[in-house]
């Protein structure tokens, strides 16, 4: 007996880095070859969905690039990017009212994810809401 299924979800470990999890940076311990495993799914007629979130943890590899480009939501009255809880540490969550913001996201996904085989994303943790009305 067979169990119909064309696609696969990976959940957030493959961005994993010890126990914490930084979207588009890949686990080469867990996944030592992305395109090889895209590659054995589609032979298996399998799509991949993979993880993604829209906040970047205050250690993430590239917090301090993306901070300098003004692309988090920025705290009102600091002018510095908003921090809140996010997982198991405190990150700051990407602006997508900035232009910038999203030719930023849409090449992290190109590079990091479509390039690799990856079919689709799974935008998770994505609906969060801005509490502070005088936030930027």
């Amino acid at each position: 007996m067979r169990i119909p299924c064309d696609s696969f979800q990976l959940s957030s470990g493959y961005t994993s880095i010890n126990n914490k999890r930084y979207v588009f940076n890949w686990n080469y311990d867990k996944v030592p070859n992305p395109n090889a495993l895209s590659a054995a799914f589609h032979d298996a007629g399998l799509r991949l969905a993979a993880n993604i979130k829209p906040c970047l943890l205050q250690d993430h590899p590239q917090y301090a690039q993306v901070a300098e480009q003004g692309l988090f939501i920025q705290d009102s009255e600091t002018g510095q990017p908003e921090r809140s809880s996010f997982w198991d540490d405190e990150g700051s969550h990407l602006d997508f009212t900035n232009p910038a913001t999203i030719a930023w996201w849409q090449e992290g996904v190109t590079r990091q994810l479509l390039e690799k085989g990856i079919d689709s994303t799974w935008n998770d943790n994505n609906e969060y809401e801005v509490w502070d009305g005088e936030a930027r």
